[in-house]
């Protein structure tokens, strides 16, 4: 296994695919390559790393002290790994607008919920460090971090940076939440909103006073707004519907707009932003203006949009995914069931 740890440290490689007794798979630039070894693992090898963890994400350190964030799950009833390799480092990101951005607006927020979107292998993780260590360089706060698994290690400089990992530093995300509120924290940093807890709670703390940072798994900033009201229950919706005005409301409108080339949702923005973007974009504006209209209710949107990106992204890797047309069925099936839900 360390040989394989070395190899893909070497070059460049973000992810590792195991599945024992099967060819090793990498994710190189975005495209899965066979390892050229022709190596495989046996069961007893990937239990080693696993130490009882079974179908849930953990994070590994390998005999040189090198980290890992690995998910283990079986496959026709065989054991396999997935394995994110994390740099001592987050990559500095290079882009103008992301640093003016972090630079000129995050740096400045003192609370709320920001909230960084995109799909596996986007770079939620390393924007969301990058944002860590920014607040590191330059404030003289408190930072707490819930991770699950911690994947980059900060070492304090103008801030304190406490980091807790569930299941080693803290029993359940519900106590480590209760207890950050005792923590005297400036900032709070959770991993991911994954259900319809962790969100209430990010949420619960912005309103508090905290600034609250997370991810969320999406195709881009606009989608997530579906997808956060999709994961709210019938009780919950006039919560829901409170985010939805502050998420589409002109400063937000402005910030989806500009950092995702997308047309604003909202006519005010555009007064704001005109001067922002580019010739082409500003004439999109101004003709969406005139002649665009508010979309038609659609049953089960939230459910059917998800299950549609999340099928055109599955048959993007068509080394993994190779039957086509099974994945489509599965996922029409799942649009189906939500809308047959819907109409009851």
């Amino acid at each position: 296994m360390e040989k394989i740890f070395e190899y893909a440290r070497k070059n460049n490689i973000s992810d590792i695919h195991i599945i024992e007794g099967e060819r090793i798979y990498f994710r190189k630039d975005g495209e899965i390559v066979a390892y050229e070894d022709n190596q495989s693992l046996s069961r007893e090898d990937i239990l080693k790393i696993c130490s009882g963890k079974f179908e849930e994400d953990f994070a590994y350190t390998d005999s040189k002290n090198q980290r890992y964030r690995i998910n283990s799950f079986f496959t026709k009833g065989k054991l396999a790994l997935v394995i994110r390799v994390i740099n001592d480092e987050a990559v500095k990101l290079k882009g103008e607008f992301i640093n003016k951005v972090i630079d000129e607006k995050i740096l400045a927020l003192k609370d709320g919920l920001v909230l960084i979107s995109g799909i596996t292998g986007s770079g939620k993780s390393t924007t969301l460090a990058n944002i860590i260590e920014k607040f590191n360089d330059n404030k003289s706060i408190k930072i707490l971090t819930i991770e699950d698994p911690i994947e980059y290690i900060f070492e304090n400089k103008k801030a304190l940076i406490i980091q807790r990992e569930l299941g080693t530093d803290v029993e359940s995300f519900e106590k480590a939440l209760k207890s950050s509120l005792r923590q005297d924290p400036d900032v709070i940093v959770l991993g991911e909103i994954r259900d319809e807890e962790s969100l209430f709670s990010a949420l619960k703390l912005a309103e508090t006073g905290y600034l609250v940072f997370s991810t969320l798994h999406t195709m881009n900033a606009v989608e997530s707004i579906n997808r956060l009201i999709s994961m709210t229950k019938s009780d919950k919706k006039e919560a829901a519907s409170e985010f939805v005005k502050f998420a589409t409301n002109t400063e937000s409108s402005e910030i989806i707009s500009l950092g995702n080339s997308v047309l604003p949702i909202r006519k005010s923005t555009i007064e704001n932003i005109k001067d922002k973007v580019t010739e082409p974009m500003r004439f999109l504006m101004e003709q969406n203006s005139k002649t665009a209209h508010a979309r038609p209710v659609v049953v089960a949107y939230p459910q059917v949009s998800r299950a549609f990106q999340q099928a055109m992204q599955d048959i993007s890797y068509y080394e993994e995914n190779p039957n086509v047309q099974k994945v489509l069925d599965t996922r029409t099936k799942e649009m189906q069931t939500a809308i047959d839900q819907s109409l009851k």
